[in-house]
């Protein structure tokens, strides 16, 4: 399946500037499952222990891939010896509700994102010193309609404003630790989801008082 055929999308891709690997398969899959966060749902890049684990695509990398018409939600991604990393996911939101975008859940998917990323490569062997390049895109996004998933959050939208644009798409070049570093993390994860909000009806949330706090609890193990 491709980007165009999900109602929304999430695609991410990474690789490694200046640093040299050349990793063993099993290292791949063992440094994936490993780096997963279970702290919302299924994990971005999830790795399953059945029929539908990771396998090699190539000689060169492994896949995975997940197409659940019952739950409406597909992932795919890829890894390779060389630490190249792509991701496609169907957005959470199409799980439960018609043309909506959800701060809290883009929030939190956000920062699991970057974060699941940077521990990817560490357990990879790469110093955090390294330098990493990557691409985060949010896809399907036009007139999807700006709201919460927790309820609570939820009220303080008056009405939902639409977004006027399909995708969006931040780009980083940084330090394995930096992605690492919860203050640098908070602010990449407001840029990126000020870059989607914004084109709704130009809603610029609280840094402190939303985007900063879900990833807080995030980073504590807690989702509200």
């Amino acid at each position: 399946m491709e980007k165009k055929d999900l109602e929304g999308y999430l695609e991410f891709f990474s690789y490694l500037v200046n640093c040299n690997i050349n990793k063993e398969l099993a290292d791949l899959l063992n440094a994936a499952d490993e780096s997963q966060i279970h702290t919302f749902g299924w994990p971005i890049g999830v790795v399953l222990h059945n029929d539908k684990g990771p396998k090699p695509y190539t000689q060169n990398g492994i896949k995975a891939i997940i197409d659940d018409t019952r739950r409406n939600s597909f992932d795919y991604w890829t890894l390779d010896r060389d630490g190249k990393y792509y991701i496609l996911a169907s957005l959470f939101e199409d799980t439960r509700a018609k043309k909506k975008i959800f701060i809290d859940t883009r929030t939190i998917r956000t920062a699991e994102l970057f974060l699941r990323t940077a521990r990817l490569y560490k357990l990879l062997g790469v110093p955090e010193k390294e330098v990493i390049a990557c691409k985060i895109e949010y896809g399907g996004l036009l007139d999807r309609g700006l709201t919460a998933a927790n309820p609570l959050r939820a009220i303080s939208f008056s009405y939902e404003r639409k977004c006027s644009v399909d995708v969006i798409s931040k780009e980083y070049i940084e330090p394995i630790s930096q992605f690492l570093n919860k203050e640098r993390l908070k602010e990449i994860v407001y840029e990126v989801i000020k870059s989607i909000t914004e084109m709704c009806e130009m809603f610029v949330p609280s840094k402190t008082e939303v985007t900063d706090k879900i990833v807080e609890e995030f980073l504590q193990g807690r989702i509200s």
